[in-house]
């Protein structure tokens, strides 16, 4: 009688021959192998195991530069947010005595406490534009701690530029005199843009402060629309014919307290900043450009209206 099961049968009494035990690796499932460039043969699962974990460990690293870079961020918000406070402290507190040492300058060149002798007057009106030099230092670091950041500060109103410079150039009529340059309206009526218009001003004054020191004989203020990414603008520029700026210096020319090697003594470098963060909280942009004909454009964009 024999005995069925699986294999080959076996008659009564004969013992079973054991199987060939199977080492670990001929237990693992099959993992095809793939050729290298140099000609061995590696795992496709080894393979994928390094990378996952090079993956892995590379992940790990930009979280933590991304936290290192987030805490940086807001340690310049603190440190610049306490900068901006102290200026405004400062320029604040020397206000009323530069005032109080204006009036009575003033008082005594008109002669108000006595007749004056030539020397005496001479001396007073040397006091006089000291003074008017550090109300206008005082005043220019004032304007750098109180820069709105965001829409939400600004009155947005659509209207033209044309109004806004007709304010600038009436400010700046005696100083244009005073260096026989002329100032040229080439603004577009029909260009609408929606800004504050005080903030502007102070923009465009700024702007047109600079070229009056450069320009060599004409300064030209001109707009235009141009459309970025669906979004309708209106380009206000700034053109004189001076020298131009240096390729060094055009690189950090609108950073904080960055003045270019031509910018001669006076001004703290925040002119321009300024100009930026003006212009950013109307949600536009400020560039500098090489003009055709020679020296500078300034263009800064303003949201079109309609």
């Amino acid at each position: 009688m024999s005995l069925q099961g699986p294999g080959p049968s076996l008659q009564r009494g004969q013992k079973r021959t054991p199987e060939p035990r199977r080492t670990q690796r001929e237990m693992m499932p099959y993992v095809p192998e793939i050729e290298e460039e140099d000609g061995s043969f590696g795992e496709t699962a080894t393979r994928h195991s390094l990378t996952e974990d090079e993956l892995s460990q590379a992940a790990r690293e930009v979280g933590r530069l991304s936290r290192d870079l987030e805490r940086l961020r807001e340690q310049i918000r603190t440190e610049r947010a306490d900068h901006e406070h102290l200026l405004a402290v400062v320029s604040h507190e020397l206000r009323t005595p530069i005032t109080v040492v204006g009036g009575f300058l003033r008082l005594l060149l008109a002669e108000g406490a006595g007749p004056l002798g030539e020397e005496q007057r001479c001396f007073l009106m040397r006091a006089q534009r000291a003074c008017e030099k550090l109300g206008a230092f005082t005043k220019r670091l004032l304007e750098g701690a109180r820069v709105p950041l965001c829409a939400g500060a600004l009155d947005l109103r659509p209207a033209t530029l044309g109004p806004v410079f007709t304010e600038v150039a009436a400010a700046y009529r005696e100083a244009l005199t005073a260096r026989e340059l002329s100032l040229v309206d080439d603004i577009d009526p029909s260009h609408v843009a929606r800004f504050d218009s005080d903030t502007i001003e102070r923009v465009l004054s700024n702007l047109i402060d600079n070229a009056i020191r450069f320009a060599d004989q004409r300064i030209v203020v001109t707009t235009r629309r141009l459309c970025d990414n669906g979004r309708a603008f209106v380009e206000v520029s700034v053109v004189d014919d001076g020298p131009g700026v240096r390729e060094a210096d055009c690189r950090h020319i609108f950073a904080p307290y960055v003045r270019g090697e031509d910018a001669g003594s006076e001004g703290l470098g925040l002119g321009l900043a300024l100009c930026q963060r003006l212009v950013e909280a109307h949600e536009g942009q400020i560039g500098l450009a090489a003009s055709p004909g020679g020296g500078s454009r300034f263009s800064f964009t303003l949201p079109s209206e309609g």
